[in-house]
Parts: C-alpha cells; sequence; structure tokens
C-alpha cells in the first residue's frame, strides 16, 4: 500500500533553499499530520547534534512514521563526499555517513544517498579515479547499512546537480556490483523527467529496485503547481502493484502550509491506499 510522506529539515541545518518544511519539529509534524500525511523524510546535516528519541516521540505523538533520513545537507552543508580526492574528507565523510545509519536505524528508516557521493570531474583520468574512491566508500557505508538492517538508498540526479549516475538503470547497476541485499534506488520525480527518455518505462524496468519516490511538479514546486499529470503517474504505479512510499519534496511556495496542503490535495485522492 502506498503511503505519503513530507521532507523535513531537522534543527541542525541551516540551509534556507531546502527543499523541505523548516521550523519547530512539532509545529511541522502537527501541521503534515492533519493534511494527511502518515510520514517524514527527515534532511540532516549532523545526527550528534539531535535526539533520536525526542524526534521519534515527536512524530509517533502525531502518528507519523519516519520512512527515511536524506544526507545531501552533508555535502551542501559541510561539504563532505564519499568520492573527494583528500582523504581526510573522505573519512569524514564516512563516520557521518555512518552516524547518519546509525541515527535512521533508530526508526527503521531508509538511508538516501545523493549529493554525497560527490562529482567525478571531467576528465576520463579524473573520473576513474574518483570513481575508485567512491567504489570504496560506498562498500563500506553498504555493508555497515546491512549490520543495522536498513535499506541504503541512491538517488539518481540530473546534469545540473551531478555528473554521474544520471538514471534509474545507471544506479541499479551501480548497486548490482556490490551484492548487498540492503541496496536499492530511490526514484526522484523531478530528477526523472530530466534525465529518462521515458519516465513511465523507467518505472515499469527499474520497480524491484525502488524503494520510494519523491514527487514534485515540473517546476519543483508542489505537485498540482505545474504540468505533470500525477493521476497517469498514480495509476501506472498502481497496475504494477508498487507498495512503497511516497514523498513530497519540493520548493516551499507558496510556504510551506500551502505547498504542503497543494501536495496533498493533487496525490491523496488518487491514492486510496493512503
Amino acid at each position: 500500500m502506498m503511503s505519503l510522506a513530507y521532507a523535513v529539515a531537522t534543527p541542525d541545518t541551516n540551509d534556507a533553499s531546502m527543499l523541505a518544511a523548516r521550523g519547530p519539529l512539532p509545529e511541522s509534524f502537527k501541521m503534515l499530520a492533519g493534511l494527511g500525511y502518515s510520514g517524514v523524510d527527515l534532511m540532516l546535516r549532523d545526527p550528534v547534534l539531535l535526539n533520536a528519541a525526542e524526534i521519534g516521540r515527536m512524530a509517533a505523538d502525531c502518528n507519523l512514521a519516519i520512512v527515511a533520513v536524506s544526507t545531501g545537507q552533508l555535502g551542501k552543508e559541510d561539504g563532505l563526499s564519499l568520492s573527494h580526492a583528500d582523504a581526510s574528507i573522505r573519512s569524514r565523510s564516512l563516520d557521518r555517513a555512518r552516524a547518519v545509519i546509525e541515527f535512521a536505524a533508530t526508526f527503521g528508516a531508509d538511508v538516501n544517498i545523493g549529493g554525497l557521493r560527490g562529482r567525478l570531474g571531467a576528465s576520463a583520468q579524473d573520473r576513474e579515479a574518483a570513481m575508485g574512491r567512491a567504489r570504496t566508500s560506498y562498500a563500506l557505508l553498504a555493508a555497515h547499512a546491512a549490520k543495522a538492517r536498513i535499506q541504503l538508498c541512491l538517488e539518481p540526479q540530473c546534469r545540473y546537480f551531478s555528473d554521474w549516475l544520471p538514471t534509474l538503470a545507471s544506479a541499479a547497476e551501480w548497486n548490482a556490483q556490490f551484492g548487498e541485499g540492503c541496496l536499492a534506488v530511490l526514484a526522484d520525480l523531478y530528477h526523472m523527467m530530466l534525465e529518462e527518455e521515458s519516465v513511465h518505462t523507467a518505472f515499469i524496468r527499474e520497480l524491484p529496485r525502488i524503494s520510494a519516490i519523491q514527487f514534485s511538479d515540473t517546476n519543483r514546486r508542489a505537485p498540482g503547481m505545474g504540468h505533470w499529470n500525477f493521476d497517469e503517474t498514480l495509476r501506472i504505479l498502481a497496475a504494477l502493484g508498487y507498495s512503497g512510499g511516497i514523498t513530497i519534496e519540493c520548493q516551499q511556495l507558496p510556504d510551506t502550509r500551502g505547498a504542503a496542503a497543494r501536495a496533498a490535495s493533487c496525490i491523496l485522492p488518487n491514492v486510496p491506499a493512503c
């Protein structure tokens, strides 16, 4: 059965441009629950600065599940990267990512890896070296996630955000080389619109490897505020038997309540199981 979640920034983050609800967590959780959401995807920076038990209690008080923890701010705010040429930065990146995995394990939540994998560079030599570093780092995190019994979910990103792994198929192929049952692919509809030859064909081909799906509209605003046909996408996902989660990750326009309400009104009526 599909479920609907919303991205929420934790108080350790400082980036006002995040595609997530910001502000006191109790207020955000209460607002989202009132709009019909059943889960949240936490976007954090440093779990050492957070009280997992308290956050879990606040979510439970609103009947919300913490479905995923996203690592994008580790790169955006602290410059961390799993493929960085500087060994000390890679070491800090691995330490922080392991801490995120342990934080997520408190809730049995997925850990999403997108921009944290870093960039490869322009030349063939640079790309090969960076990919080797990323492969080593990713294997270590996959083993840590397997031990923690949670999923590590690789997010393909479009050319404007990343210079490798742009499609669901490329991410699935990357995961396949590690042989860990805890590895999956996170599908972000916005990136798919820009990189997949056909969004729906990609869903059909890669659905068994998809852990969750992130929704925003063609303009990166909430579903229903752009031009994408979400009714059709939801019908196709239902016909395919998709039973994972959908998370709204969008610009907070006109404000968070407005974006969350618009997304809920667009998605919930078309997903009977939510």
